[in-house]
C-alpha cells in the first residue's frame, strides 16, 4: 500500500482512493477519520464558534465492542483529546457488531452535546422497516460506552 495523503494522524493510502473511485465500494473509517481532522482543522470552517471534537472511527468500534470494564473507559476517556470548550462530539458508527474488516455496510452519524447532555442520530437508512434499526442499537451503544468513559 501506498500512501497517498496523511494529515495529522489520519492517512489515505491508494487503496482508499480505489475504493472511492469505484462504484461498488463501501466507504471505509480511514477516509472517515481523514475527513475528520481536516474539519477539526478548522480550515474549512473558520467562522465557526462552537468547538466541536470528531471521535476516530476505529476508536469508535473499540468503545462500542472492546470496551468492558472501569479501567478500559478510564484509558478510553483519556484518549478523547476533548478539550474544555469542545461542545459538540461527533461518532462515525457503522453498523458491525463485529471486528472483522469488512463486515460493515452502513455509516450513521451520532452527535452528542456535552453541555446540555444530549444528541441526536443522523441515519440515512432511518425509517426503513419496523422496530429500532441495527444502526440506532450500535449508535445507542456507542453513546452508552461514551457515557460510561466520561462518568456521565
Amino acid at each position: 500500500m501506498s500512501v497517498i495523503a496523511s494529515f495529522q494522524d489520519a492517512i489515505i493510502y491508494d487503496s482508499d482512493v480505489r475504493i472511492l473511485e469505484s462504484q461498488s465500494g463501501w466507504l471505509n473509517d480511514r477516509c472517515i477519520n481523514f475527513f475528520c481532522k481536516l474539519l477539526e482543522s478548522g480550515h474549512y470552517f473558520a467562522n465557526v464558534t462552537t468547538s466541536f471534537r470528531c471521535i476516530d472511527p476505529a476508536v469508535v468500534s473499540f468503545m462500542k465492542l472492546q470496551c468492558e470494564d472501569e479501567d478500559e473507559f478510564q484509558d478510553l476517556a483519556c484518549g478523547f483529546s476533548l478539550k474544555p470548550d469542545d461542545n459538540v462530539v461527533f461518532f462515525p458508527v457503522n453498523d458491525s457488531a463485529l471486528l472483522e474488516e469488512g463486515s460493515c455496510s452502513h455509516w450513521s452519524l451520532l452527535v452528542l452535546f456535552l453541555e446540555q447532555r444530549s444528541g441526536f442520530h443522523l441515519d440515512s437508512m432511518s425509517g426503513r422497516g419496523s422496530g429500532p434499526s441495527k444502526q440506532f442499537q450500535q449508535a445507542r451503544r456507542t453513546a452508552e460506552a461514551f457515557e460510561k468513559a466520561l462518568k456521565w
